[in-house]
């Protein structure tokens, strides 16, 4: 057989490939079976297809089974597979108890090898991807069925969740072996849904009262703890705090925690899928239900596939905290996926047309405006020459992300020893970069000189100011550029273009990034200008790096074909009707 049959690489990630036979097409709906292995290493993923195709094997002969017989067979539900892996569990226990007793380690030499061989089962029973762990899986699954076949239902129970609770019976059976080979009799089960009934319903009596509320408290709590400790950022802090309160009024705050099963969370997900964005923002007096029908009558857009999928992870971490504590017997959230289209990156977020550069540059704020406050729309005598001016510019001829031009300092102006000017991008004070491969030297790029930039810079340095653009004030996560990026896409923007959802200040990196292909860049030169992360080269983790000499070529060879930026430039005497001012303090 070739090395690589029924395998088939995409990326760096190996799936396996095989189709079903021809009169089983109709019985299991799908012609071909495509399934990721989650591995680029083809010696494993060799390992990985001979379990799948145990797997499709007898999946196909349990098809064929049931096109031949006319009886319907069984249906496997969670009850049942409770039930069955409990028994298991206890048959196998008694077992392994037996023969302990009866056949004792004739040595500690032999005690230590027992305890080995049942810490490696243990080991790969935890791997998701490990081949001996599925083929334990396995051979336990048709020791519990009996080799008979079921029906799974995917909506209410599927075949996954089945190997997960075998899984976790597998583990518990390890881990009972375990403390026996080390005398430990201190406990009689360890993974809750196999204790036995008379401490289940010990243990039961004090968490039954537990409300989906107190859960979601316990969880937000510890939360909180692990990212102060983790560094995690406020606004990701504020999202699950939000996502953590959606879901208590959708579920019920005052919900039991051991009433919510796979059905309380398919209800919680199907209508989460209905959410409309900004849902107490548009509706903040109406129930969830009541602002569903009216964002329905809005024709509001619904979450997104990336919200969607927070709120249902913040949901399985909830639950398996409840599990943790033993409220509840497994997760049953898990693996459930959004009701929603998942948007591809490249569609989030596009780069602004040449039209549309046309109409932002030529707008009142460049050409003339009353000021450039609540007046920056309206016609009138000044162009005024700060951060709302500049800003757009700088992002759209240097490529660097809105936040690092937003914090940069006068003194991150700066000059090479062979005439480069140049933007220095570091995380100096309190300025936050978004990875470490941000920080670098960005040349300026000669328009941005041509419309006077240096002219402003200069000026700043004259009153000694330290900061580019000193007007700007951090947003509520600590970012400069978040007021202005919410101005520019809530305010200038619709003022002047129709928007469709996928432009905003951060579109001219898109559109830098489209300048750096059209001069047909290298990647070096894409990693070190836009701050990137491309290469993978252990050199390249020596040395000082690329310099803004080396770069410069590059950001002047970046042209807007049809962007015409003559109007800006400082030599233009202004008109009778617009006064041109480098800086207002």
């Amino acid at each position: 057989m070739p090395k690589k049959h029924r395998l088939l690489k995409r990326g760096n990630t190996f799936y396996y490939h095989r189709r079903v036979p021809p009169h089983l097409v109709d019985a299991l709906g799908k012609k071909v079976v495509k399934v990721s292995l989650g591995t680029g290493n083809l010696s494993k993923a060799t390992q990985l297809r001979s379990i799948k195709d145990v797997e499709w094997d007898a999946t196909f002969r349990s098809a064929e089974m049931q096109a031949a017989d006319a009886k319907t067979m069984p249906l496997m539900t969670e009850a049942l597979a409770v039930s069955l892996v409990r028994a298991f569990v206890e048959e196998r226990d008694a077992e392994w108890a037996k023969r302990l007793a009866n056949d004792p380690p004739a040595s500690e030499d032999e005690r230590h090898e027992m305890l080995k061989e049942a810490f490696e089962e243990s080991g790969f029973l935890s791997e998701a991807d490990d081949p001996e762990g599925h083929r334990a899986i396995w051979h336990a699954h048709q020791k519990i069925t009996d080799g008979s076949a079921y029906q799974f239902n995917n909506q209410t129970f599927s075949n996954s969740e089945f190997a997960e609770l075998i899984r976790r019976a597998l583990l518990e059976l390890s881990r009972r072996e375990v403390a026996r080979l080390k005398h430990d009799f201190s406990k009689s089960s360890f993974d809750v849904l196999f204790a036995s009934q008379s401490a289940l319903s010990a243990k039961t009596s004090k968490s039954s009262t537990k409300t989906f509320g107190e859960l979601c408290g316990l969880y937000f709590d510890q939360y909180k703890k692990d990212a102060e400790y983790k560094n995690v950022a406020e606004k990701r802090i504020d999202k699950i705090k939000a996502s953590l309160e959606l879901m208590k009024e959708i579920i019920g705050e005052d919900a039991l925690v051991s009433e919510i099963n796979l059905e309380r969370c398919m209800a919680f997900r199907d209508t989460l899928s209905q959410v409309p964005t900004n849902v107490h923002k548009h509706y903040p007096n109406l129930s969830i239900a009541m602002a569903i029908e009216r964002a329905l009558a809005d024709g509001r857009t619904r979450l997104s596939h990336t919200t969607q999928s927070l709120h249902l992870g913040t949901l399985t971490s909830v639950l398996r905290l409840g599990h943790k504590l033993g409220l509840l017997p497994m997760v049953p959230s898990e693996d459930l996926k959004p009701w929603a289209t998942k948007t591809h990156d490249a569609d989030k977020r596009r780069p602004f047309t040449s039209e549309e550069l046309r109409t932002i540059f030529t707008a009142p704020i460049y050409t003339g405006c009353r000021d450039d406050g609540h007046g920056f729309s309206r016609p009138g005598p000044n162009v005024i020459r700060r951060a709302r001016f500049w800003v757009p510019l700088i992002c759209l001829f240097s490529g660097m992300r809105a936040n690092e031009v937003c914090q940069l300092d006068v003194a991150d102006v700066k000059t090479t020893a062979k005439g480069c000017r140049y933007f220095d991008v570091n995380d100096s004070g309190e300025k936050k970069l978004k990875t470490p491969t941000s920080k670098r030297g960005v040349p300026i790029h000669p328009e941005l000189v041509r419309v006077g930039f240096l002219n402003y810079v200069e000026q700043l340095e004259k009153i000694k100011n330290v900061k580019l653009f000193p007007e700007l004030k951090a947003g509520k996560y600590g970012y400069m550029s978040q007021p202005l990026a919410d101005w520019f896409t809530a305010s200038f923007l619709p003022s002047i273009i129709e928007k469709d959802g996928k432009i905003g200040l951060h579109s001219f990196r898109h559109n830098f990034r489209d300048a750096l292909r059209l001069i047909e860049a290298p990647d070096w030169v894409l990693q070190k200008l836009g701050g990137w992360s491309l290469s993978k080269g252990v050199s390249d983790n020596y040395g000082s790096g690329y310099t803004p000499d080396q770069l410069q070529p590059y950001v002047e060879s970046i042209i807007y074909p049809g962007l015409d930026l003559s109007h800006l430039h400082v030599d233009v005497v202004p008109s009778a009707t617009a006064k041109a001012t480098l800086l207002i303090v």
